[in-house]
């Protein structure tokens, strides 16, 4: 069900970062700049974003590998792969105990169709950083792309036990999805919106919800689901939620069919 590439909160500002800057680093100065670069991507200026960046090199870059991590993911999200590969590795070799950078190379094997190569650098993080949620996750996502959705589950619930996340509840709600497993998809999916209400606005997990009420017969509150999505995802087209509303129908009149 969930195509899209599930990277935004991966490939995201290095202001959110957990690791500590070395002592002499410009830590003020480096999330000023660095956000300055993002705001310019956000706005469709992405050669202006990185070419910015990219003049900082001798201010931020060759430390704990904040600035390459920073460098990769624009190169990464511009779809400039070799660049990234090549700047995220630069990174690595600073040995500035950074895992980030193995997430960014993951997810950049990953959108080449380089699972093993992905898959490699995500377990490197899970061995490095056994309490960070981030590694197993990137694990779980790995695994969902490729159709190996027990596997991804339990990459999934091992990030969950290491440190809840609203993101990891719902991609596991997806998973556990296509696993038909409808009473956990409903449970995931209802802690993600616990933890975060703008899921309430997600098309892929509201309809994994929507449809498992159905399949659990609970229609009344599948179709209430499908409400509270239009509600809160204004950009959802009619015909989309429509198609949602038809495949309950759907389901409940088979019901009623086998019922009779």
């Amino acid at each position: 069900m969930v195509k899209r590439t599930v990277v935004s909160f991966v490939l995201m500002s290095c202001m959110c970062v957990a690791m500590a800057f070395a002592k002499d680093f410009d830590q003020k100065g480096f999330v000023r700049d660095v956000g300055h670069a993002q705001e310019l991507l956000a706005q469709g200026k992405q050669s202006e974003g990185i070419a910015f960046w990219e003049t900082l090199r001798g201010k931020y870059g060759g430390a704990q590998g904040h600035y390459e991590n920073a460098l990769g993911d624009m190169y990464s999200n511009a779809k400039m792969y070799d660049k990234a590969e090549k700047t995220y590795l630069e990174g690595v070799a600073l040995q500035g105990r950074y895992p980030r950078l193995y997430i960014g190379l993951a997810f950049l094997y990953l959108n080449q169709d380089k699972p093993a190569e992905a898959e490699r650098w995500a377990k490197r993080a899970t061995v490095e950083f056994p309490r960070w949620w981030l590694g197993y996750y990137t694990l779980g996502e790995i695994a969902r792309r490729n159709d190996r959705f027990d596997s991804a589950g339990h990459w999934l619930k091992r990030s969950l036990e290491v440190e809840p996340q609203p993101q990891t509840f719902w991609l596991l709600a997806t998973v556990l999805y296509e696993l038909k497993d409808y009473r956990a998809t409903v449970d995931s999916m209802e802690k993600a919106i616990n933890l975060d209400r703008a899921y309430l606005g997600d098309t892929d997990g509201m309809k994994a919800s929507a449809m498992s009420l159905a399949h659990l017969g609970r229609y009344k509150d599948a179709y209430g689901v499908v409400e509270l999505l239009t509600k809160h995802n204004p950009r959802l087209k009619q015909v989309e939620a429509q198609a949602i509303v038809d495949e309950i129908a759907k389901l409940e009149r088979s019901a009623g069919v086998h019922k009779n």
